[in-house]
C-alpha cells in the first residue's frame, strides 16, 4: 500500500513538473519585453505598433497611420469590452515617420506615457566575386526602442531572409552585414514580427 501511495505521489510530481516546464516555455516565448512602471500596460501597445507596421500596405505616413487607428482603435474596444486598463480604453498616439531609401525612422508617441522606436538603416558597403557569384555587401543596423519615463528597452530584432538566396551575418547589437546576389537590384529581408525592410541597390 505504501508502495502504491509512494507511486501516486511520484506521478503527480512529475505532472506538475511537466506542467511548470509547459508554462515557462509559453512564457519564453513573449515577443516583447516586460516593462514594469506602475502597472503600466505597455506590452499591448508595442505588439499594435509592430503588428500595424507589419501589415500595412506600404510604407507610407498615409498608409501606417491607417493601419495603427485600424489597431489601436480595436485594442480601445477590447479594453472596453473586458474591462482591462483604463490608460487602453483611452488610448491615443501621435506618429512621426522618416524614411528613404534603406532606411525608416518610426516613432510612435502614445498617452500612456510610451514611446515606441524602430529604426533602420542599410548601407552598400562594398562589391565581391567569388568563384561561383558577385555579390553587393550591405552593412544593416536594426533596433526597437521602447522608452517609459526613466526606462528604456533596446532589442535587436532578428531578421530573416525570406526567399533563403542571400547570406545573412550577425555582428550584434543590432548590426547585420548581408550579401546578396548583383542579379536582383531589390530585396526584402523581414524581422520576427514579419516587418518588411527594403534593401534597394543604389
Amino acid at each position: 500500500m505504501t508502495s502504491f501511495r509512494g507511486q501516486v505521489l511520484l506521478l503527480a510530481a512529475l505532472i506538475l513538473a511537466s506542467l511548470l516546464l509547459a508554462a515557462y516555455s509559453l512564457l519564453a516565448r513573449v515577443q516583447y519585453p516586460v516593462i514594469i512602471l506602475r502597472d503600466l500596460p505597455v506590452g499591448q501597445v508595442i505588439t499594435v505598433v509592430r503588428s500595424a507596421v507589419a501589415d500595412s500596405s506600404e510604407l507610407s505616413y498615409d498608409a501606417l497611420d491607417r493601419q495603427l487607428r485600424i489597431y489601436v482603435s480595436a485594442l480601445r474596444r477590447v479594453a472596453h469590452i473586458y474591462g482591462l486598463d483604463p490608460r487602453l480604453q483611452h488610448l491615443n498616439y501621435t506618429l512621426y515617420l522618416s524614411r528613404s531609401t534603406n532606411y525608416f525612422n518610426i516613432t510612435v508617441v502614445t498617452n500612456l506615457p510610451l514611446v515606441v522606436n524602430l529604426y533602420y538603416n542599410c548601407v552598400e558597403v562594398g562589391y565581391g566575386v567569388t568563384e561561383f557569384i558577385e555579390y553587393r555587401k550591405f552593412l544593416i543596423t536594426y533596433v526597437h526602442r521602447y522608452l517609459v519615463p526613466s526606462t528604456q528597452v533596446i532589442i535587436f530584432p532578428i531578421l530573416r531572409d525570406r526567399l533563403g538566396v542571400a547570406h545573412l551575418e550577425y555582428l550584434g547589437n543590432g548590426t547585420w552585414i548581408l550579401y546578396i546576389s548583383l542579379t536582383y537590384s531589390n530585396y526584402t529581408l523581414s524581422d520576427e514580427y514579419g516587418i518588411k525592410l527594403e534593401v534597394l541597390s543604389t
